[in-house]
């Protein structure tokens, strides 16, 4: 018991109510963030499923052309036509396809595949003839790369020839034929755990029965990246954070308890006490006669402030109105004395209230 008087008389610090009471009601908003913290941190798996790449990887299939022009007036003598040129069918010589192909791995495997070459034959909305270029070719190889080249001359007269045929016996004539090449290219990559499977195709549009065309439509370059996986288990990041909730939580605690065993409102001073009463035995022995009470707050087009009570009363003599007072009935609301001219209010707050929250 004497203990206990000495903790609280002598050891507990004084502070004033409007400090301790905020600090006191955010350490236990902490200190219950905290513990939620752990608690949500605490019941983690300390390891986690995560998926890392094995077997990375990026290839690219270009298709081009190499188009030889025969001498004329324009072009002295034979001319490969670069693949941005216009191409004039009457003086062209030959057209050939060329398709190149590059696969990259960051590690070895058994890399094995197929690629064939496609021509599709079509008149817009009326019809299609699909032909082979060339069939299906295995390619493989051991290792990070493989690459591999083709060319296939393409008979552009032949297929002229072919619609040509078709209208006479359909009795319709085609609507902008095209012919459609495709390099189908097909591979398999064998880590020895895990297999890779992937496709391209790299396709080019040849405009046909026209005097001239240049061949930029369909996908003449095509890349993809990609990468195998798999699933392993790794530490949980959220783990590292269990430290600093354990602080946070030791931290606020701590926090809260002094706030709560060694500490106490700053008490009114008896003195203090004895002035604030002086004070209003005073004030209403000077004003008293001249004041009217009242519960409620006036709600003016505008409040105008003033400095003294003794300037509230010069207001109130020459507006010839009474001081209207609002009652106070807790120590926290501040007592305020009014002087009521039309939509405009005079108005003065007595500070010595303020005296009760020291």
């Amino acid at each position: 018991m004497k203990i206990g008087n000495i903790i609280t008389e002598r050891n507990k610090h004084c502070l004033n109510k409007k400090i301790r009471i905020p600090l006191i009601l955010l350490s236990v908003f902490s200190f219950f963030v905290a513990l939620c913290s752990l608690y949500y941190i605490y019941q983690k798996p300390a390891k986690i499923e995560k998926e890392i790449p094995t077997y990375t990887y990026d290839h690219q299939g270009d298709v081009t052309y190499r188009a030889v022009i025969k001498p004329n007036t324009v072009f002295k003598e034979t001319t490969v036509m670069d693949p941005d040129k216009t191409i004039y069918r009457k003086v062209m010589d030959s057209f050939t396809a060329i398709c190149t192909y590059q696969f990259k791995a960051n590690q070895p495997a058994e890399i094995k595949g197929t690629y064939n070459v496609t021509a599709t034959l079509e008149a817009k909305d009326m019809w299609k003839i699909n032909y082979i270029l060339i069939p299906q070719t295995p390619f493989s190889q051991s290792g990070k790369e493989v690459s591999f080249r083709n060319e296939r001359a393409i008979d552009l007269d032949y297929f002229e020839k072919v619609i040509k045929k078709v209208n006479e016996e359909l009795g319709v004539n085609a609507s902008e034929p095209i012919l459609t090449i495709k390099n189908n290219i097909n591979l398999e990559a064998d880590t020895g755990d895990q297999v890779l499977k992937d496709n391209l195709t790299p396709t080019m549009i040849i405009p046909l029965t026209t005097g001239s065309f240049q061949v930029g439509d369909g996908e003449l370059t095509v890349k993809k990246e990609g990468a195998l996986t798999k699933k392993v288990m790794v530490p949980n990041p959220i783990k590292d954070k269990l430290s600093y909730a354990y602080v946070a939580a030791v931290a606020s605690g701590g926090l809260l308890l002094w706030l709560l065993m060694l500490t106490q409102n700053k008490p009114v001073k008896q003195n203090q006490r004895k002035n604030i009463q002086e004070f209003w035995r005073e004030f209403w022995k000077k004003y008293g006669d001249r004041i009217i009470k009242t519960n409620d707050e006036p709600s003016p087009a505008k409040f105008i402030s003033v400095n003294s009570i003794e300037d509230l009363v010069r207001v109130a003599d020459e507006l010839a109105k009474p001081i209207i007072y609002k009652e106070v009935f807790s120590a926290n609301e501040p007592a305020t004395c009014y002087v009521l001219d039309g939509p405009m209010v005079y108005k003065y707050v007595i500070s010595i209230n303020d005296e009760w929250e020291k």
